[in-house]
């Protein structure tokens, strides 16, 4: 399933994260888990984002993600 939305950043397109995705999905939720912990909020625990959970994830389906320009931009699970 692969769905398109016009935004204001013009037309993204949310799919089902694929085994490529492994990387920029992990990047994604470490680069969010940083930014929450700068602003004094521990969200998620330690490992959350290990690259064995995030290959349970999409190998699951249950892992999205967002792309614009072909860059993927954001996750969703």
């Amino acid at each position: 399933m692969v769905d398109y939305i016009e935004t204001a950043l013009g037309s993204l397109i949310i799919r089902p994260a694929s085994e490529a995705d492994t990387a920029a999905f992990g990047a994604i939720l470490r680069d969010a888990q940083a930014w929450l912990v700068e602003h004094g909020t521990s969200q998620w625990v330690p490992g959350a984002h290990d690259p064995n959970v995030i290959t349970q994830i999409i190998a699951g389906g249950t892992g999205y993600v967002v792309e614009h320009e072909g860059q993927v931009i954001a996750t969703c699970r």
